[in-house]
């Protein structure tokens, strides 16, 4: 049985891998800063091996634990701090020193869990493909699977996402809600169905080495005008509050660089007899019955 290694395993994606990994048979291996909080996987951690690295390199865990497989979902959005250095270090540099360690020890896949925004958009974006481009030059002895994800979303997500940002704004305030136009489209993903394909795609018996891409997505796209009307209305029928009227559509600009509509390759999913299962207005009503 492979023996699993996951990086951000306390984060949003990384928790529901983790419980993936547990209901399939496995003992994962989470790799966590010394500072990482577990409330995500709380009841999950009798199940899991902790490693906390600082005082003993990432080097050393590998020697030590000897994963086959990482799924690497650890990432810095530079939502808390505007601070380009530790963007660069969470990013790049700390994601290089997992793949470098696997490298050394004889790791068979590199998952790694990427994003559709145009790198031009900010250091985010920018950071997270300049890490999938080194992936491609250095993936030459083993598998690397790229997941790009254009949006993601779910049950216990970070407060200062949009959909919770939003449903937020909706509840506890009575002033104008800005909006862009809300022509842009995106593909909008539960994040149990990304780990669920995530692990299926690891798992897969297609024997090759070096880079893959997978755009990993529902295989629809929406409007945001689309999407935030079907929100609003769902807030209505759960809570009795009409917020149409507060909708202040085109008082934002699109950000610079922004696209208008991801670019993405679902073929894959035909290949692997993969679909999402989850129905979008099914899981935006459990996230507003349960917003607190």
């Amino acid at each position: 049985m492979s023996k699993y290694l996951v990086t951000g395993g306390t984060g949003f994606l990384g928790s529901f891998i983790v419980k993936d990994l547990i209901t399939n048979g496995h003992e994962p291996i989470l790799l966590l800063r010394e500072s990482s909080s577990i409330s995500r996987i709380a009841e999950l951690v009798d199940y899991c091996k902790l490693i906390r690295y600082g005082h003993i390199s990432i080097e050393e865990h590998f020697k030590t634990e000897k994963p086959d497989v990482v799924i690497h979902t650890a990432c810095n959005y530079g939502r808390k701090v505007d601070n380009i250095s530790s963007i660069i270090e969470d990013n790049i540099l700390y994601g290089i020193k997992v793949f470098e360690a696997g490298l050394k020890n004889g790791i068979k896949i590199f998952a790694n869990t990427d994003s559709t925004l145009p790198k031009e958009l900010n250091a985010y974006s920018l950071s997270k493909y300049q890490f999938k481009e080194l992936l491609k030059i250095h993936s030459t002895e083993i598998k690397v699977l790229n997941f790009r994800l254009d949006h993601m979303y779910g049950e216990n997500d970070d407060k200062n996402k949009f959909i919770y940002w939003f449903i937020d704004r909706c509840l506890n305030d009575k002033d104008l809600i800005e909006l862009t136009d809300g022509s842009q489209k995106r593909d909008f993903i539960h994040v149990n169905d990304v780990s669920q394909a995530i692990f299926k795609v690891v798992q897969s018996d297609k024997h090759y080495v070096g880079f893959k891409n997978f755009d990993l997505g529902s295989g629809e796209l929406i409007s945001m005008k689309d999407f935030i009307l079907l929100l609003s209305n769902i807030i209505e029928e759960v809570h009795g509050i009409d917020i149409k009227n507060r909708l202040g559509w085109g008082k934002l600009d699109l950000r610079e660089n922004d696209f208008c509509s991801p670019m993405m390759d679902y073929s894959w999913m035909k290949d692997f007899t993969w679909k999402s299962n989850t129905l979008l207005e099914d899981a935006l009503i459990k996230i507003v019955k349960e917003f607190k």
